[in-house]
Formats: C-alpha cells, sequence, structure tokens
C-alpha cells in the first residue's frame, strides 16, 4: 500500500468517495464512531486491506481525529462525571433503554458523539462528564 501520509486527496473525490459509501450503504454516517466504517471504506479505496486494523499513529497527518465541544450542555438531562457514568453502566444501574449521553469537557459538550451504557468505553479520553438523557 502506499504511504497514505504522502497521498493528498482533492476535496471532489472525497466526496465522490463518500457518496460512494452511501450508495452503498443507505446513508451517511451519523456520529464519530460510525465514521469508523466510513474510514475503513476509504482506507480499502486507498488500496488497504479489508478488516486491516488502522491505528492512529497510521493515518496521514491530515486526518485528524479530533472531538469538538462545542455546544453549551442542555438544559434538560444529568450531568454525570465519568465515572459515575461507567460505574452505573458496568453494573446495569444504566442501560441502552434509558437513553444516552453526550461527553463533556470543561463545560462544553460534544454533539456528535452519542455514548451509550453498553459501550462506555468509548467515552473520549479527555472527557470529564457524561450529560445523560433519560427516556
Amino acid at each position: 500500500m502506499e504511504n497514505p501520509t504522502h497521498t493528498l486527496l482533492s476535496f471532489e473525490y472525497l466526496i465522490r468517495l463518500l457518496k460512494e459509501y452511501d450508495e452503498l450503504h443507505g446513508s451517511y454516517p451519523e456520529s464519530y464512531y460510525e465514521g469508523q466504517a466510513v474510514a475503513e471504506f476509504l482506507h480499502v479505496k486507498l488500496g488497504g486491506e479489508p478488516g486491516e486494523l488502522v491505528r492512529d499513529e497510521d493515518l496521514p497527518d491530515w486526518f485528524e481525529n479530533k472531538v469538538e465541544y462545542s455546544a453549551e450542555p442542555y438544559n434538560m438531562g444529568d450531568m454525570l462525571t465519568v465515572e459515575e457514568f461507567v460505574e452505573m453502566a458496568k453494573s446495569a444501574g444504566l442501560i441502552n433503554y434509558d437513553g444516552f449521553g453526550h461527553p463533556v469537557k470543561d463545560g462544553k459538550l460534544c454533539p456528535t458523539i452519542e455514548i451509550r451504557p453498553s459501550r462506555y468505553w468509548e467515552i473520549p479520553e479527555d472527557a470529564t462528564h457524561i450529560q445523560w438523557y433519560n427516556r
């Protein structure tokens, strides 16, 4: 596989690949974690093997996996520390049926990532809280 750090993709080419992904799968990814499927799709399109593990250090410099904490927390739901959320998720005090949450850092919320209790390990490392929305 060609070294991806030396591959510059045009915006138009990326849009074409995303449209192809959309046609194959019926939708664009709605969250950071669904974006992993797009990352693998692009990896294969760039010459990688399907299912091949792509580590963060293997990604090109222009691909930044950033969590953007850009929104004010909503006036609803409960603000839990990450530790409280993980403890409740591990003990089944919170289950997916109950609702979902968004990660929070420095009083700002990341609206593009939804955290489910069954996947608590996907909480971004720099998050300090989870704004939890119970059904």
